[in-house]
């Protein structure tokens, strides 16, 4: 149990490493349409799609090409250990407790299987 809670925590401390790299990312493109006084693209707006869309390897690319990686130190993000992460955040889990037509399904077997062998 303790590793469900202590997966679920450090697959959440990700999702937040996301949103604020997402959220950096798109403060820079709003100081680029600022300076060339195009506003194609509003925070929100990037924040959704990269969120959405979670392709974080390209999320990581975009934010180490404007290098605000060297400005914003804060963020530690291991790409590999994310997507490892999330496939077991994502798994079902192996202790949860049987639903009412698995048990069913089980009796059921075990019942056929005793008539085979009388």
């Amino acid at each position: 149990m303790e590793k469900k809670e202590d997966l679920n925590k450090k697959y959440n401390e990700y999702k937040m490493k996301i949103v604020k790299i997402a959220g950096h990312l798109s403060d820079f493109y709003i100081d680029q349409a600022i300076d060339t006084e195009d506003y194609s693209f509003i925070s929100g707006a990037l924040i959704d799609y990269f969120l959405n869309k979670e392709d974080v390897g390209y999320l990581l690319s975009r934010f180490k090409e404007f290098e605000l990686d060297k400005k914003i130190e804060d963020i530690d993000f291991n790409v590999l250990d994310w997507y490892r992460l999330k496939e077991e955040y994502l798994k079902p889990a192996k202790d949860v407790a049987p639903t009412a037509n698995d048990v069913n399904s089980y009796i059921h077997n075990l019942v056929e299987k005793r008539q085979t062998e009388e």
